[in-house]
């Protein structure tokens, strides 16, 4: 993790400012990213994975847990078992520039649904 947040991140945010110029730093990410599919690879690129790998660190426990019940039952209901829940995580992520990011996420009613990242 180490390796990957120094390098990978640190690149992202390095080539992310760079792209950005004497605008880096004033646009929040979640702004910058509504953007990002038109404003090039330059910025959808490094702004995508500077969003995902900051998302991802953000979200990490450093420990190993299984799902409540609650939400395992909610995925068992969207996706019909985490098996299934799997397999299409990893294929929302093929085919993606860098990492290939998917999350779970909720929308409005309360039901988890994936979601891929732009880049």
């Amino acid at each position: 993790m180490r390796f990957h947040h120094d390098k990978h991140f640190n690149a992202y945010t390095t080539n992310l400012n760079a792209a950005l110029g004497e605008k880096a730093g004033s646009i929040p990410i979640v702004e910058l990213q509504k953007g990002a599919i038109n404003a090039g690879p330059g910025i959808r690129n490094n702004g995508g994975g500077f969003y995902n790998h900051g998302l991802f660190f953000e979200e990490m426990s450093g420990t190993k847990s299984i799902p409540s019940a609650e939400l395992t039952k909610a995925i068992e209901d969207a996706f019909g078992s985490m098996d299934a829940m799997k397999e299409k995580f990893s294929a929302a992520g093929a085919g993606r520039f860098g990492s290939g990011w998917a999350w779970l996420c909720s929308n409005k009613d309360g039901k988890v649904d994936y979601r891929r990242s732009i880049v």
